[in-house]
Parts: C-alpha cells; sequence; structure tokens
C-alpha cells in the first residue's frame, strides 16, 4: 500500500522497512554484553497496540530501542540477568550504534506487529521492560478536527511521556511471561497502550502529553497461528555444517522476500514458529529451509487463522557443496551499475512441485529462497558477516544440468528472469551455459518520461521539494519515482522540468506529484500544496540499439498550488481484514489505507475506520477488498486488492483564508505550514471531510 510520506527513496518503493531514527541504544546494562555461548535459546517479542480514540489519529508513534526480559521481577536497571532483544540488525548508526525501530500501533490494532528476535539464556523469565528513545519518545499525528479548532490536524506533534523516568514494564501475574528453552524460538506478545493526556496542544511545536503503559494481550494464545514440524536430515548426519550459515525454517510473506520469523532447527531436528494470524480471515505464509549445507526446500501453507496449529514436516538434504553467487546489474542503455537493485533465488514449492518459476506470470506460484542486493556500483552480493554469512555466498550447487529461477528487479526497470547455479570460483555463478562459468553481469531495460509541472513560487525563505511518481496506469502499483525530488525555490520561476524512468514493458502509466513541505523546520509527511496528477502516459517502449526510448508527457492542467491541510475520515460497514480504501483524484490512485478494525470491548461493536492526511481538494474514495483465502489448498499467487462497490466523491474545502498581518488585506493561505489564525500564527485549522455515506 502507498503512503504519502514523499520523502521516500526509489529504493523505499520496493524493500518495506520500518522508519528509522538513528540514536545510541541506552539502558542496555551488562546483558549486552552477556556470554553468547550460553544463549542457546531464542525469543521473539511482537507488540500489540492499544491506543485511546485511535481513529483521531493518522499514526501513534513509537520509537524502540529494546525490550529486556529478567527472571527476577524485582531486578534492578543493572542486574545482570536482564537479557536484551535489540533493534533488528542494520538500523541505526553503524557499529555499537544501534537505532530506534519506529512502529505505527494503529497498524498493530488487530494484528501483532513482530519487532525482533535474540538468542537469550533458557530461564523462566517474568518481567519485561520497553525501552523508548529517551529523548524522542514518538509522535502523534492527529487527523484534522471535525470542527473549527485551535490545533492543527495531520503534523507531527512530539509524544512527552507523563511516566518519564519510570521504566515501563509488565510483570506476569502468575507463572512465567516466557520461558524459552534450548535450541527453541519462544514468543512474548506486548500490548503496549498509549493513553492521551492532553487535549490537542495550542502552541506550535508544544507535544502530546501521553502514559505508555505495557501489559499481557487477555488471549496471547490466539494472537497466531503455531506452525511446527520436523526437518528429517538426508545424505548426511552434520544438521549443522561448519562455516555456514545455521539451518534453519524461515516465514515469509506469501509470493515475497519479506522475512517474517525464523527458528533454529533444535538436536531433536524440530522447529517452531509462532506467525501473525489475521483473525478468521487467514494470513499467507511461505517456509523455507536453507542453510547448514542443506539442499534448499520450501512449501506454501494455506491460509492459517489464529489459534490454529499447523504441522509441516521438511527433508533436509544435507551434505550439498556449497558456492556463491556474484556479479554486476546494469542499465541496458548507458551501462551504468544499478544500485539496490533486488536479486532473488526461486524453486518450485513441494506444496506445488511443477510450478513454472520462470515467467511473470507464474512466478506467484514460487518461493523465494535467498535474496541479495547491489551496492552503489551495481555490484553484487553486499558483504556478509563472519556469523551470518551472505546468502549469496552460502548457495548449494546443483547438479549438472539443473538450474535455480533468479529474479532481478529495481524500480524503473523491466524484472528480468536467468536460470543460475551457483560456482566454487570467487567470482562465482553461472547464468549461462558458457564453460567454464562466468559471473552473472546482467542488464536491465528501462526507458524515460520526461515532463513538466507548474507551482507556485514558495514565500521567501522558504524551499519546497517536488516529487514525481509513475504508477501502472488505472493501478495502484508504483513504479518508479525521481531518484532526488525537484527543489524548488523563491524566485526560481513556477516551471520546471523533470526525467523519470520506467520499465519499458508497461504499456502506459499514470504519474503524481507531491511536494515535501517543513513545519517547524522540518519535514512533513503530510503537505499542504494541492497534488498535480496526469493519467495515461505513453510507454516509451523497447530500447533500441542500447538507445533508451523516451515519451514526452504534457503538462498537467493543474498548479501545485498551497491549499491548506486536510483530512477525510469515515467509517466502513461490513469491512474484514481484507478491506481497504484507495484515494483517487481524477481517475489517479493516489494512496490507500487499510481499514482498522478495532474491537473497542467485548459488548462494543467493532469500530470499522480509515482515515487519509491529504491537501485541501475533491477526491474520490474507493472500497477495495481481498477474498478471504482458503484454509485447506495452498493459494498459487499471492491475492490482490479488487474494487468492490463504486467510489464516491469527497470534497476537503480549504483552511479559512485571512488577511496578510499589517499589510495590504490580500486573502493569503501560508505554506509550507497551514497557518490560518487572524494573527498569522501557527498552527492553524485544517479541515476534514466525510463522505456522504459509506464506500461500499
Amino acid at each position: 500500500m502507498k503512503d504519502l510520506r514523499v520523502y521516500w527513496t526509489v529504493r523505499a518503493l520496493v524493500l518495506a522497512v520500518a522508519l528509522i531514527v538513528s540514536v545510541m541504544l541506552a539502558s542496555s546494562g551488562p546483558a549486552g554484553a552477556a556470554d553468547q555461548s550460553k544463549k542457546k535459546a531464542s525469543v521473539q517479542i511482537g507488540f500489540l497496540g492499544g491506543v485511546t480514540t485511535p481513529q483521531n489519529f493518522q499514526s501513534v508513534l513509537l520509537n524502540v530501542q529494546a525490550v529486556r526480559i529478567n527472571p527476577n521481577s524485582s531486578a534492578g536497571p543493572g542486574d545482570n540477568k536482564w537479557q536484551v532483544i535489540p533493534v533488528p540488525p542494520g538500523i541505526g548508526g553503524g557499529a555499537g550504534h544501534p537505532g530506534d525501530l519506529q512502529i505505527d500501533l494503529n497498524t498493530a490494532l488487530n494484528v501483532p506487529l513482530l519487532f525482533n528476535s535474540a538468542f537469550v539464556r533458557p530461564d523462566k523469565y517474568v518481567i519485561a521492560e520497553l525501552l523508548l528513545d529517551p529523548t524522542n519518545p514518538g509522535t502523534i499525528i492527529p487527523v484534522c478536527p471535525g470542527a473549527p479548532s485551535s490545533g492543527e490536524g495531520c503534523i507531527n506533534y512530539p509524544i512527552r511521556l507523563a511516566n518519564a523516568g519510570n521504566p515501563i514494564t509488565v510483570v506476569a501475574p502468575t507463572g512465567t511471561l516466557v520461558s524459552p528453552l534450548k535450541e527453541s524460538l519462544s514468543t512474548l506478545i506486548l500490548k503496549v497502550q498509549v493513553d492521551v493526556q492532553s487535549p490537542v496542544p495550542t502552541i506550535s511545536g508544544n507535544p502530546y502529553t501521553v502514559n505508555v503503559t505495557l501489559s499481557l494481550p487477555e488471549t496471547n494464545d490466539e494472537l497466531f497461528a503455531t506452525v511446527t514440524g520436523t526437518v528429517t536430515p538426508s545424505g548426511g548426519t552434520v544438521i549443522n555444517k561448519k562455516g555456514t550459515r545455521k539451518l534453519t525454517v524461515t516465514a515469509e510473506t506469501a509470493g515475497t522476500n519479506t522475512v517474517i520469523s525464523t527458528s533454529p532447527i533444535s538436536a531433536k531436528s524440530m522447529y517452531t514458529l509462532a506467525l501473525p494470524a489475521a483473525g478468521e480471515f487467514g494470513s499467507l505464509y511461505d517456509l523455507t529451509v536453507s542453510g547448514g549445507g542443506a539442499k534448499y526446500a520450501a512449501t506454501r501453507l494455506p491460509a492459517i487463522t489464529q489459534g490454529q496449529v499447523v504441522t509441516s514436516p521438511f527433508t533436509a538434504t544435507l551434505g550439498q557443496s556449497l558456492g556463491n553467487i556474484t556479479g554486476k546489474i546494469s542499465e541496458a542503455c548507458a551501462g551504468q551499475g544499478i544500485s539496490g537493485a533486488t536479486l532473488q533465488l526461486f524453486v518450485a514449492p513441494l506444496s506445488n512441485p511443477s510450478a513454472d518459476c520462470t515467467s511473470l506470470a507464474t512466478i506467484g506460484e514460487c518461493v523465494s529462497v535467498a535474496t541479495a542486493n547491489t551496492d552503489n556500483s551495481g555490484q553484487f552480493p553486499l558483504p556478509g558477516t563472519a556469523q551470518i554469512p551472505a546468502p549469496f555466498n552460502n548457495v548449494p550447487i546443483l547438479k549438472a544440468g539443473d538450474t535455480y529461477s533468479m529474479l532481478v528487479t529495481a524500480p524503473g526497470y523491466d524484472p528480468l528472469f536467468t536460470p543460475v547455479n551457483a560456482t566454487h570460483a570467487v567470482n562465482g555463478g553461472n547464468c549461462s551455459a558458457s564453460t567454464p562459468a562466468v559471473k552473472c553481469d546482467l542488464t536491465l531495460k528501462t526507458g524515460f518520461i520526461t515532463g513538466s509541472f507548474l507551482i507556485d513560487s514558495p514565500l521567501p525563505g522558504e524551499t519546497v521539494l517536488v516529487q514525481v511518481f509513475a504508477e501502472d496506469a488505472g493501478s495502484n502499483k508504483i513504479e518508479s519515482a525521481l531518484p532526488m525530488p525537484v527543489v524548488v525555490r523563491p524566485g526560481t520561476g513556477n516551471f520546471f522540468n523533470y526525467t523519470i524512468n520506467v520499465p519499458p514493458s508497461v504499456p502506459a502509466f499514470d504519474l503524481f506529484a507531491t511536494t515535501i513541505d517543513l513545519f517547524q523546520g522540518v519535514s512533513d509527511p503530510y503537505q499542504g500544496h494541492s497534488i498535480a496528477v496526469l493519467k495515461n502516459v505513453a510507454s516509451p517502449g523497447e530500447p533500441t540499439a542500447s538507445v533508451c526510448g523516451t515519451t514526452n508527457a504534457t503538462t498537467p492542467p493543474d498548479t501545485i498550488t498551497c491549499v491548506g491541510h486536510g483530512s477525510i475520515n469515515g467509517t466502513v460497514a461490513n469491512a474484514d481484514l481484507g478491506t481497504s480504501v484507495v484515494l483517487i483524484k481524477e481517475g489517479v490512485q493516489i494512496t490507500s489505507t487499510p481499514v482498522q478494525n478495532v474491537i473497542q470491548s467485548s459488548t462494543a461493536p467493532t469500530t470499522n475506520t480509515y482515515n487519509f492526511c491529504v491537501p485541501a481538494d475533491t477526491y474520490d474514495v474507493q472500497r477495495f477488498q481481498v477474498a478471504q483465502q482458503s484454509t485447506s489448498t495452498a493459494v498459487v499467487a499471492t491475492p490482490t486488492p479488487t474494487p468492490a462497490g463504486v467510489p464516491h466523491t469527497v470534497i476537503i474545502p480549504p483552511p479559512p483564508i485571512v488577511p496578510t498581518p499589517g499589510a495590504t488585506p490580500t486573502p493569503f493561505i501560508r505554506c509550507p505550514t497551514t497557518c490560518s489564525h487572524p494573527d498569522g500564527t501557527c498552527p492553524g485549522n485544517c479541515n476534514s471531510a466525510t463522505p456522504p455515506f459509506n464506500p461500499l
């Protein structure tokens, strides 16, 4: 699903990552230095959101540094038995400087959000502590108020903890919170409740005062589905070959390479995974067996539901010779290396062994078993570590004549399939029939759309950044964005050109341009400028003789102008966990949001709410739906949302226009900020709109 946080880079369009604030990991205590050789168990942490009046907030963001657990309920801050589950690897400011993982509790109201897993000592843990960034614990983004108010909506407000300085903990009322065993993965779900204790701030930059508490969900066992089984060794007896990645079972979102959870293989060849499940609606996962000198094995599960226990056994063919796959991904036209390209190895799953893994039309039948990315020059794979080698440097070498299917993708380029096998050479891999094997140096096709947009000149001292997105015509699938936004400064005119690269195999594109505005000197994720759209721009076509095609797009008829913040909110009748709402302007799909199926209490009805923070304008809202999946038969492709019902028009009026203070009474709305108080101060008012009836 898309989001109007347009400061995303192109790479972020294809790599689903959490928002990151790089800071030092505080309060870890001596647990961080504990002897890892004694940590033979693993604990996985997940969060369930709890927010007061969540329908009034676009986002409730917490900056989590770590969770730590202790077997002693009265343990002090420096107790050496604290065991830390930190943020995932790669987040933060480098070695020794872990960062914050920013989580949105509004996305964890229905299904738990997994945080991370880490090795801990086997023990009975009775207390858990949530560590938030002490200087920047989080942010709240409210929707616009339904009536004029002294507070601005759809901008970032910092959070101030009412319980600052006090540990945010939960103690097991009876028994234990979690009791991880050797060579096993245990799951601990924590409910994070944010109670807002102050009204909307009336002064620019003032925080919301909140109280953050930690508790246990009432039905912890019913939040997940449990997937378990045996991994029977074949062709060898050594489960984990020395110098290789550990043999594990990994769960991925079906049809993707997005890892959800990983379980080690115990000495008894057992594994257990606790996977978030979307109620009775069901969730889809792929399972892969890799590492340990074993041949890849994979399967696709039927839809799993909360509380369900699924058994999925594997046979691990051990004793495989391991090699690597290396190379460079370049642009077919200019020959330049492509940064941030993604490479995936696919195999047919045990649930569908005849699956065709060689084309986009059928790749949804297959499972991604290993992933790599290119560096700034297009070389791959990125290096691993001594403890965690890069997957493409630990690839089982297939017998002569057998190959993997490798898919190469990058934003703005046509995907490429190629058969590939690993080799022993330092520059290994073979993507051709040549002998001896050669590196996988491959090229991707692209084309270009050139165009222009009109924008009102910003106020003196202000700067506006404009980002242009390209998506498949008539869809919500973004293909590309400008690598760098267009910078618009006062006095530089109001006519600007851009060039965006797109995959030439797509017949036509819809384009839209949004701005990055500032509030309090920092980027505001929700802009006060209107969105310019352009429909059905023709494809530039396939490259000819190493020359990329170019299409000249017309200038959108609407000038990007300051219209003020706004929001749309409402409810969707008979919604389920497959329901979303898409925002459309002049036939171009701009963004979408899932419906929040919030159960207020056992006696209150479910509140099926949605909201958007978008500039004041005229839009359509359209319900989209994913059909409930079978819980008995594995799907062969990832389902996509389809329109349900008809779109409905919604008008967000602009904020009140006021005279310029102390000057000729010329009406104005100030951007980047929306300052509409009579004296010109901020924040001002923003307007909301609710469709006249539910988008069904």
